[in-house]
């Protein structure tokens, strides 16, 4: 084996050996995983304005949870107010008790109370803003 060999297979070795200690606990490959899924982003994606949605925009249909009705209500969020500030309410309440207490993996009502508590990642919060968003009336997409 030559030097630049070897030396390449020692730079890898530890290369791989500091990502498996960065990846403590392992809760946090989660984060490198959703790191490593980011889409390339067209033009398209940032000039629409609802309803008329891009052909790729997944519209939820369903309706949104009672619970998540009543919060919403509960917030003052309304057609009298402005989506940015309806959106920037919703954000807030999200995050007023945030903690990063761990990934939650739970439904939507369950992630929702976890959230409150101090729990969740970002994939947690995003999931529940989206909820929230739909109950709301917002236009929002991962």
């Amino acid at each position: 084996m030559t030097g630049p060999v070897a030396a390449n297979l020692i730079a890898l070795g530890g290369l791989i050996a500091f990502c498996a200690w960065c990846a403590r606990p392992v809760t946090e490959v989660v984060r490198w995983r959703n790191a490593l899924l980011l889409e390339r982003s067209r033009s398209g994606d940032f000039t629409w304005i609802p309803p008329h949605f891009p052909a790729d925009f997944k519209v939820e249909r369903m309706r949104p949870y009672a619970e998540f009705r009543e919060i919403v209500d509960s917030l003052g969020i309304g057609p009298v107010r402005s989506d940015w500030d309806n959106a920037l309410t919703l954000a807030a309440h999200l995050v007023e008790r945030a903690e990063d207490e761990g990934a939650i993996q739970a439904d939507l009502i369950t992630t929702y109370r976890a959230i409150r508590s101090g729990g969740g990642y970002c994939a947690d919060f995003v999931k529940v803003y989206l909820g929230l968003a739909h109950a709301s009336g917002l236009a929002a997409r991962q």
